[in-house]
């Protein structure tokens, strides 16, 4: 039996793939596996993936461009681990990793597993959640997981991390990524998941690293992005609404009035570049808790002058 299968979804990946992979491979003290899902890249990809030479390593090509949480579900299907973890294709895993969190998982009779994760970002690392990384665990339910993920809000970003799943409860439970989502596919796995019963355990230490840089779409997120995240909250809603805790609900309808208030704070912004000045009070007006969001652009612009100054021209000397 295997013990872990890493899924890598990949897209255009030809620079960074293999060391993704690298770092997958030498995780330490497992049997593992690492699956390439192949989303019908156009590059070098595929070349990159298949000069290395491992009998661990998976490779399997999408025919069509069907987004990260398909190609997940492609690798999924093939996996044969106890444990499954996502690594983006762009990221990278400390060799010991893996092991600790199986470990942890085995040790506590957990479902999913996680620890915290550093974000590289042009070489400088900071951790994604400020605290001592003193090795200490912490239960993650659906209700303290949703609490700490409301969009564009100053809290924990539970749904950023990148957790190991016991591969039987996904599969007993029918559990998948749902392919209509090309963002927060990973939050609206770990939501299914914590409403079916599962136990979630998260490790104050940090084994993932997280590439950050212009091209993450994660940070690029768009209108269509967000209405998809709302579309699936509100299918959650219907699907377990009934077996949800009145606290529990009360959190759910609070991240999908985040969602809502951050589809219309994009709206305002593409309108005010747009100058499409007579669409700001309709937004303003359907969305009013939208519109304190607008003070994230504005504080971004006064922050430029005191962070690079604009250069003096010698004409003005």
């Amino acid at each position: 039996m295997t013990d872990l299968s890493i899924i890598i979804a990949a897209w255009n990946a030809e620079d960074s793939i293999q060391k993704a992979i690298h770092s997958a491979l030498a995780q330490q003290g497992l049997d593992v596996e690492v699956l390439v899902a192949d989303d019908a890249s156009t590059d070098g990809t595929a070349a990159a993936v298949q000069a290395i030479d491992d009998p661990r390593l998976i490779y399997v090509r999408l025919p069509t461009n069907g987004g990260p949480a398909a190609a997940r579900n492609a690798a999924l299907d093939l996996a044969k681990g106890e444990w499954v973890a996502i690594l983006d294709a762009d990221d990278t895993m400390d060799e010991g990793r893996m092991s600790v969190l199986v470990r942890l998982g085995e040790l506590h009779s957990a479902d999913i597993v996680a620890d915290n994760l550093w974000v590289d970002h042009a070489g400088s690392k900071r951790l994604h959640i400020e605290e001592d990384l003193d090795e200490s665990c912490e239960t993650l339910t659906l209700h303290n997981f949703l609490k700490e993920s409301y969009l564009f809000a100053k809290n924990k970003g539970y749904g950023y991390l990148k957790p190991a799943f016991r591969r039987e409860y996904l599969t007993r439970n029918k559990i998948r990524y749902d392919e209509r989502l090309r963002i927060a596919e990973d939050f609206n796995l770990v939501i299914e998941a914590l409403a079916t019963g599962a136990r979630y355990l998260r490790r104050r230490s940090a084994g993932y690293i997280y590439s950050k840089h212009a091209s993450s779409i994660s940070h690029r997120l768009k209108l269509a992005d967000v209405q998809a995240m709302i579309d699936a909250d509100e299918r959650f809603i219907v699907e377990y609404g009934k077996t949800l805790t009145s606290v529990e609900r009360q959190v759910m309808r609070r991240h999908l009035a985040s969602l809502k208030d951050g589809a219309a704070f994009i709206t305002m912004v593409s309108d005010m570049k747009a100058r499409r000045w007579l669409r700001l009070p309709i937004t303003a007006a359907s969305r009013p808790s939208a519109i304190r969001l607008l003070a994230i652009p504005i504080l971004d612009r006064l922050r430029r002058p005191m962070m690079a100054p604009p250069p003096v021209s010698q004409a003005a000397l």
